[in-house]
């Protein structure tokens, strides 16, 4: 084990009998403790989510685990069932794990690492995300990094099995020898996208990607820039601003081409038009009429996901993706 486990029990827990389900869990389910700019601490997070136990008056929300780089925190044992899906099912069969919402390279290797230690004393398990639960925006940015933990975690499991003695570098930081199919792919938003040695804007700039759709390989995910394939890069590596690249990765599409998503946005302008399909020859089904309208996005199209599909009057609509912020 090469992060620090310590133990801060939280009142806020009970029996999975308690909710009809078995003692053995059947799966873990990913949270994150909110956005970045939010300002919470690993500290404080432990401290509300202990409930009476952590002298705060939350007596609604737990976990079994808060995790970010090289620290863990067990509020819980697996066998009990902790209050963190907002859904019987999720919290009956479920563990709840609470993730920096950095998702740091380090906070990634710890949740790895913890994943891989849970499935040795429960045998294989499904993962989750909480949106999978309920209507929410959590976990936020781990959200479509669901594949890339379990590929991770296998990883992981068979290094073990091998006997292997030292930890191979994850899907986020394969070696530069490493071939295009290790790495999953995303695409440019637009044209004329720079690219950065390091992250940053104040880095040196090494190449530009001059074409919207332009597929690159991703190597990792920092914050709001994304590490990328590039031979001009150190080691083969460079950073391009996240908000350049669609938010899903092209492995993410169905046989429709859509990709499922999950994040709040605004329109950026009066009278978005909200059509029934995607194409402006599509049905008009509405209108969101004054900037800065809230909605919620739930699925892309096209290869520079130029169309967004919302969550609109009980059902779903497409709008253009240059009328709303960018992810």
């Amino acid at each position: 084990m090469s992060y620090k486990l310590e133990t801060r029990t939280t009142s806020n827990q009970s029996s999975r009998g308690s909710y009809g389900y078995s003692s053995k869990p059947t799966g873990i389910t990913i949270h994150w403790w909110g956005s970045p700019s939010a300002g919470a601490t690993h500290a404080g997070v432990v401290s509300w989510l202990r409930g009476r136990a952590g002298g705060t008056s939350n007596r609604g929300s737990s976990a079994h685990y808060v995790v970010s780089a090289g620290l863990v925190t067990k509020l819980a044992e697996e066998d009990r069932a902790t209050w963190h899906a907002g859904n019987r099912k999720g919290n009956g069969e479920t563990i709840g794990i609470e993730m920096n919402p950095r998702m740091s390279q380090g906070d990634w290797d710890t949740l790895v690492e913890l994943c891989a230690d849970i499935e040795e004393r429960q045998g294989s398990l499904k993962y989750w995300r909480h949106m999978d639960w309920k209507a929410t925006a959590c976990p936020g940015v781990y959200a479509n990094q669901i594949s890339r933990l379990v590929n991770d975690v296998n990883a992981e499991l068979r290094r073990r099995k091998s006997g292997g003695s030292t930890r191979p570098a994850s899907s986020s930081s394969s070696s530069a020898s490493s071939s295009s199919s290790s790495y999953r792919v995303k695409r440019t938003r637009q044209d004329d996208v720079p690219v950065m040695e390091h992250r940053g804007l104040e880095a040196k700039q090494v190449d530009t990607l001059f074409t919207a759709g332009y597929r690159v390989n991703v190597v990792s995910e920092a914050g709001t820039w994304t590490q990328v394939r590039n031979s001009n890069g150190k080691d083969g590596n460079a950073w391009v601003a996240s908000r350049y690249l669609n938010p899903f990765y092209e492995d993410q599409r169905n046989s429709s081409g859509k990709a499922d998503v999950d994040f709040l946005s605004r329109t950026t302008e009066d009278k978005v038009v909200v059509y029934a399909g995607t194409g402006s020859n599509s049905k008009e089904i509405g209108m969101m009429h004054n900037t800065g309208y809230r909605v919620r996005v739930v699925g892309m199209k096209g290869t520079t996901g130029s169309w967004s599909q919302i969550r609109w009057q009980g059902s779903t609509g497409w709008v253009h993706s240059n009328k709303l912020e960018r992810p």
